[in-house]
């Protein structure tokens, strides 16, 4: 996880402590009365609950989103020759110890590309598990060139324009999308009858 995600999950975590805190302070100097604070409390937690399950929603409608604009990048994008600047493999457990040709790994590629007169370095995020014979003739090296293909109007958009990457992605993206509708379904119910009606 990036520093700034670790960082605004502490800031999140610091803002409930105070609030917590600030409502058992109320409560204990008699501001407020117990029953009074109970239903604080009890809204609170509603309301802490219902950003949880919002922040799930937008996760899984970001995840259908995405897989639509790829598909309008991979239609209409701009191809460009990317050269790998960074890359790093992710194995499979199960495959720690076979040979590195053959290991299924995610491969986390950082690639620089020309577009729009400007140089965009972008870091993909990790392929499906493929194997570098799978990968041939690309190669998950520094320096080696992969196909980029961008969003004429906004350059840093773009994918990885290699058949084996996008197709394993597709079924992937295939296989998940009824999970990305049914989360968000069964999470936001949830709540509404706990907060509703329990």
């Amino acid at each position: 996880m990036k520093q700034s995600g670790v960082k605004a999950i502490l800031l999140w975590i610091l803002i409930g402590a105070v609030i917590g805190s600030g409502i058992g302070v109320l409560g204990v100097t008699g501001v407020i009365s117990g029953r009074k604070m109970m239903q604080v409390t009890g809204w609170t937690i509603r309301i802490c609950l219902g950003l949880i399950v919002l922040l799930a929603d937008v996760l899984c409608i970001w995840a259908l989103t995405r897989r639509k604009i790829l598909a309008a990048v991979e239609k209409n994008g701009v191809s460009a020759a990317g050269t790998v600047t960074a890359v790093r493999e992710i194995p499979h457990p199960a495959h720690l110890h076979d040979d590195d040709w053959v290991r299924k790994a995610m491969f986390v590629f950082t690639v620089s590309y020309q577009a729009g007169g400007r140089t965009v370095t972008k870091e993909f995020p990790p392929t499906v598990l493929l194997s570098r014979r799978e990968l041939y003739p690309l190669q998950a090296e520094i320096g080696s060139s992969l196909p980029v293909k961008y969003s004429r109007k906004h350059p840093g958009l773009s994918l990885i324009d290699a058949d084996v990457i996008k197709q394993r992605m597709r079924e992937d993206q295939q296989r998940s999308a009824k999970f990305f509708v049914i989360i968000p379904v069964i999470l936001t119910a949830a709540w509404i009858v706990f907060s509703f009606v329990i």
